[in-house]
């Protein structure tokens, strides 16, 4: 298949990074050593799944909870796009736009992976491939699970400046299609939190406190005074009296 050869021909970036904001949800998978895997049709893009079975989203509120699933060898099963779960990440973890979008104006934070401390991982990622036009893909919910996945790392080079990368699993057959996906990754793999420039200070002190046991580097974004980009540097634990929860 392309993806795989595209992406034996691309090297895993040294770090990935994923960009939140500080929400419950985020919290609780830092907490827990998750990641959340969601259905390709929860994207901002409409072009993920051109024809998506809109009667999925009846199905979720039988089943809003989800469970959690195992990470096995996908590519045995048949496979179809509802069952594919993903994960975005980027190679950028200083671009503005993303900082705005996906983690709440500046106010959320930006984790930093080091996936090839965790192998098992390793092997579920892979690079977007951004195109001008579509390849053709008509977005049926059939096919393999290599299939499904080459449809699922395609992109219109309108997004190529996310320089996205995707941790792409899918269900077990036993799992319901409505199924939500977590992926368990090592404590290690996890390296640095950044905080953004609007993060309150709050917030920074909550995230150390939940990782306060673990190795990890706390960085800060700033503004630099020259041109509208950001530089980061290691976090200088502020003043504000929050700080000190």
């Amino acid at each position: 298949m392309a993806s795989i050869a595209y992406r034996m021909r691309t090297k895993v970036p040294r770090y990935l990074y994923k960009y939140r904001p500080v929400d419950a949800n985020a919290l609780a998978m830092v907490a827990s050593d998750k990641l959340y895997l969601s259905r390709l049709d929860a994207f901002n893009d409409p072009f993920e799944v051109p024809n998506a079975d809109l009667t999925l989203e009846t199905k979720l509120c039988f089943e809003p909870h989800g469970k959690f699933a195992t990470l096995e060898d996908p590519a045995r099963n048949e496979a179809s796009l509802p069952s594919l779960r993903a994960c975005s990440l980027s190679e950028d973890c200083q671009d503005l736009l993303m900082w705005g979008h996906y983690a709440n104006r500046h106010r959320g934070f930006c984790l930093r992976f080091e996936f090839a401390k965790d192998p098992q991982l390793l092997k579920l990622l892979f690079p977007i491939q951004y195109r001008a036009e579509s390849s053709g893909n008509d977005g049926k919910a059939t096919g393999t699970f290599e299939e499904a996945r080459q449809r699922a790392l395609e992109k219109s080079d309108k997004w190529s400046y996310e320089r996205e990368w995707r941790m792409v699993a899918k269900l077990s057959d036993e799992e319901p299609q409505a199924s939500e996906y977590f992926a368990g990754y090592k404590p290690e793999a996890l390296t640095a939190v950044i905080f953004g420039i609007r993060t309150p200070e709050l917030h920074k002190s909550l995230i150390r406190k939940i990782l306060a046991t673990r190795s990890v580097e706390f960085l800060q974004a700033t503004k630099r005074q020259s041109d509208f980009s950001l530089t980061i540097k290691p976090f200088e634990k502020g003043k504000s009296p929050c700080s000190a929860i």
